[in-house]
């Protein structure tokens, strides 16, 4: 979703929010971690690419205005 606000030219804020991780809360196995990175590769990519204008029809097209 970020990567399509990024796309789109919007301002992106933050709020913060106080938060306490436990020892048990914050972990994520080898098989999970690997999946999430190839993810973010491959939105990096399509990023890159539909900004090229070498990609189309993937969640970076230029939208319509109706």
């Amino acid at each position: 979703m970020l990567a399509q606000i990024i796309y789109a030219g919007f301002d992106i804020g933050e709020v913060t929010c106080p938060t306490r991780y436990e020892a048990d809360s914050s972990s994520i196995n080898l098989a999970s971690s690997l999946k999430y990175g190839m993810g973010v590769v491959k939105t990096r990519l399509e990023f890159r690419l539909g900004r090229m204008g070498l990609l189309k029809g993937t969640i970076f097209s230029p939208m319509e205005k109706s």
